[in-house]
């Protein structure tokens, strides 16, 4: 098992990479991952 913070570091590098973001945090009833990230619709002319 891989631990937390590789996947956290791998995530985290591939959501940047596609101009977004990672959120990891601790909650009441578990871990929260949010991953963000913003799509453009490309038009060729």
């Amino acid at each position: 098992m891989i631990p937390i913070i590789q996947n956290d570091n791998i995530c985290r590098i591939i959501c940047e990479k596609s101009g977004g973001t990672l959120k990891i945090s601790n909650t009441e009833t578990g871990a929260k991952v949010t991953a963000e990230f913003i799509f453009q619709k490309l038009i060729k002319s």
